[in-house]
């Protein structure tokens, strides 16, 4: 008994260890966001994927998946009679919760003529306002390298600004200085 224990409180201890070093899992909530009564997105082959491409919500701090899934799925500023789900691939929080919100082979609608080739990656939060958190900075990381082993290549960071110049301030301009950092 005294032996099983021991096992058990070291399989725990190594456990935490893991966590501490490789951060928080991340989870894959696509299968729980809203989506569009009929509209769906098309696919891809992951062979495509040339590029990871930063957001910000522009929204408030403590925006949920739920609540940007819902926005996207309802007429708004990309679609007007409502886009398929959620616009990007994973879910950046301000605490740095990583969340998958839709699947890599999923061409979300994030950056006109670039979503084919891109991954979408979005952070909660308005970063003209204020700069992401340490928090997010490293679940950023996280996930990029996390992307680029599913694909098995390394891939090309740039944010939505970069690759579409004049047209829009995302993802803000503290986090476009900060991906710099990443």
């Amino acid at each position: 008994m005294k032996k099983q224990l021991v096992i058990v409180v070291t399989l725990l201890l190594i456990l935490l260890l893991i966590r501490r070093v490789f951060g928080s899992t991340i989870t894959n909530i696509t299968r729980l966001l809203p989506r569009h009564a009929t509209r769906t997105f098309p696919t891809r082959n992951t062979s495509q994927i040339e590029q990871i491409v930063v957001h910000h919500t522009a929204g408030p701090e403590n925006q949920t998946p739920k609540q940007v899934a819902t926005y996207h799925v309802g007429p708004n500023h990309v679609c007007d009679s409502g886009c398929p789900g959620i616009l990007y691939h994973y879910f950046i929080t301000r605490s740095g919760k990583i969340y998958q919100v839709n699947e890599l082979e999923t061409i979300a609608w994030h950056l006109a003529g670039q979503n084919t080739r891109s991954v979408g990656v979005v952070l909660a939060g308005n970063y003209d306002n204020y700069p992401a958190t340490r928090a997010q900075l490293k679940a950023l990381h996280k996930t990029i390298k996390a992307i680029e082993r599913k694909v098995g290549r390394s891939l090309e960071l740039t944010t939505h600004r970069g690759e579409c110049p004049g047209c829009t301030q995302c993802p803000g301009d503290y986090l476009q200085a900060q991906i710099a950092s990443v």
